[in-house]
């Protein structure tokens, strides 16, 4: 979709990015998520039907409803996910199939993306994140093989960003390592699902302001590093 966007942006939008100075590209994580979460759909009357019956028991607290909410669907999760496992443990094959596309798919996009945005932008200092894992045991409580099955095509793509870096000249805030090294950010405390107090997100996939602190510190730090470099 962002290539898309790219490829059919009107002047004014070009002009815009022509004048950049400075460029953070975010993108690949959805490759994972939406497979996972179209493969859930599919199986959405089974996650529908225990949450419902569970959710109305729960407290009338926003957070605690939707923490009871996802723990149910972790449960649910599990089950329609296993479904065809082996005994040591992975996706689906029909799930494993797409997420497979999704992988070989952003490593054909991404090459697109950063020959659009150098070509259109050649000015600018160009920022790319790595991409933290979507569906981590810790958020969604799903077995722990299936998140590291999910971990290990993350990485697939990471690999993609920061080797594209060494040629192509972009720096890269390796949101991945981060998170991944600090416990407590993939965390409910990180990924508030509070919508009233400033908190960014309402869900468990997304961080929160804290998380999203952290990641604008790793963009700032690369940010400083351009700059000196251009020195």
């Amino acid at each position: 979709m962002l290539l898309e966007f790219l490829n059919e942006m009107t002047d004014a939008r070009l002009k815009l990015f022509r004048n950049a100075r400075i460029i953070t590209l975010n993108i690949g994580g959805n490759n994972i998520l939406v497979p996972f979460g179209n493969y859930l759909s599919n199986n959405q009357e089974i996650v529908s039907e225990v949450v419902e019956e569970d959710i109305e028991q729960e407290s009338e607290g926003f957070r605690e409803r939707a923490i009871a909410a996802w723990s149910v669907i972790s449960d649910a999760v599990s089950s329609v996910v296993g479904t065809g496992r082996t005994l040591l443990g992975s996706f689906s094959p029909e799930l494993e199939a797409k997420l497979e596309n999704g992988v070989q798919a952003f490593a054909d996009d991404f090459v697109e993306i950063i020959t659009w945005i150098q070509t259109n932008a050649p000015r600018a200092t160009l920022i790319v994140n790595t991409i933290y894992n979507p569906i981590p045991d810790k958020i969604l409580i799903i077995p722990v093989e299936l998140s590291n099955k999910a971990d290990e095509l993350i990485q697939r793509m990471n690999n993609t960003i920061t080797e594209e870096s060494k040629t192509r000249g972009y720096y890269v805030a390796d949101v991945y390592s981060k998170f991944a090294a600090e416990p407590s950010v993939m965390s409910l405390s990180q990924f508030n699902l509070n919508p009233f107090g400033g908190f960014l997100s309402v869900d468990i996939i997304h961080p929160d302001r804290s998380g999203h602190a952290i990641i604008a510190e790793l963009i700032y730090e690369q940010y400083e590093i351009a700059r000196e470099a251009k020195q």
